[in-house]
């Protein structure tokens, strides 16, 4: 079976490091020949599939529309037996190989949905329901995916497949922190406003690294504006440079994820797996999953009083602390199993073949 995993670049992100992962646990079975195509050229990210032995090819497209482009993407696609699409910008890009003749075609294409803010933005324009309808399966990462798909009459067979990490085989790295890590690009969604407005009501203490890219400029912009309205640059750090946070965790005593929508932010799993103790708003299929053993990490309004002192429990109660890792420990091994999630993955791609 000769699987083709598609992205637009290998920055860092959630889409990215669950297209990663799943390329890898792809390439340790025999019978699967597992590539990856970027859409761009060459980012951050890519070193982890080279380590792995996992072609890479650019396709470099100068814009959407470089017709050139579009016909160098389909001669690539019919090498493949399986397309995995990542992303929704990316599958419309994908799916502009359907006006060219299809004589020829031998691929079929699965789209895997990522999109985050799915609970805000619930829209769906005739060219998207055309790219998914033209897919041989869809793949959500949350049940509200799901649901949405379902609402809109998308006619493709639908399947869940939660997001999860690899086991971690990277050392651990001491450095000197603050107390709290927070993990997430800045756009809107991650709703930064109410971390620094939270910082502003806990003790003084208690500090912040914030680890993510300036993806969105304007926001970006705006929450350095905010930090030094509020008095807290000496409270608040951000780094934009750090690709692999998982060796650092072990450097905070817990960490926060205000997200106002997120269908299953990775970096939730990783704090799971290396039993750092933490809080996050109750949005998207890993709360679920969490809510399922405890209540202890979630929180389903944006109360600052009640942020507060679940933080301050956490930080303060070795006890309670305890108990918080006792549960994510068991929430680790009852949802986010390597084998579980290759097994349905390999099932997806049967039913695809078989259709």
């Amino acid at each position: 079976m000769r699987v083709l995993q598609v992205i637009d670049s290998l920055e860092v992100g959630g889409a990215e490091k669950v297209a990663i992962n799943m390329s890898i646990l792809l390439s340790n079975q025999r019978h699967i020949s597992v590539s990856f195509l970027c859409l761009l050229n060459k980012a951050k990210l890519d070193d982890e599939l080279i380590k792995n032995n996992i072609e890479i090819l650019y396709l470099k497209r100068p814009n959407k529309f470089h017709i050139k482009s579009v016909i160098r993407l389909y001669k690539i696609l019919n090498q493949f037996d399986i397309i995995h699409v990542h992303s929704r910008h990316v599958l419309r890009y994908v799916s502009l190989t359907h006006f060219l003749p299809s004589f020829f075609k031998t691929f079929k294409v699965v789209f895997h949905d990522h999109y985050g803010n799915i609970e805000n933005d619930n829209r769906l324009n005739n060219y998207l329901r055309f790219c998914i309808n033209n897919c041989k399966a869809y793949i959500g990462v949350s049940n509200n995916l799901l649901l949405w798909a379902k609402e809109n009459n998308i006619k493709v067979p639908l399947f869940l497949l939660s997001n999860i990490i690899l086991k971690n085989k990277i050392d651990d790295i001491t450095i000197k922190t603050n107390t709290i890590i927070v993990v997430g690009n800045f756009r809107k969604q991650k709703n930064y406003e109410f971390l620094i407005d939270l910082l502003s009501n806990l003790p003084t203490n208690i500090k912040v690294d914030i680890y993510g890219q300036p993806v969105d400029l304007l926001y970006y912009e705006f929450i350095l504006k905010l930090i030094h309205q509020r008095d807290l640059a000496d409270r608040v750090q951000i780094i934009t440079d750090v690709k692999n946070v998982l060796p650092l965790l072990n450097n905070y005593v817990m960490a926060l994820h205000c997200a106002k929508s997120e269908t299953g932010p990775l970096v939730c799993i990783e704090y799971l797996q290396k039993k750092l103790p933490f809080v996050m708003f109750e949005t998207g299929e890993v709360a679920k999953q969490i809510k399922s053993i405890t209540n202890k990490l979630l929180i389903d309004s944006f109360d600052k009083k009640q942020w507060q002192i679940q933080i301050l429990k956490i930080i303060s109660d070795k006890n309670y602390r305890n108990q918080v890792v006792n549960d994510m420990n068991l929430i680790y091994k009852n949802y986010y199993s390597e084998e579980k999630y290759l097994d349905k993955c390999l099932k997806i791609y049967e039913h695809i073949l078989s259709s």
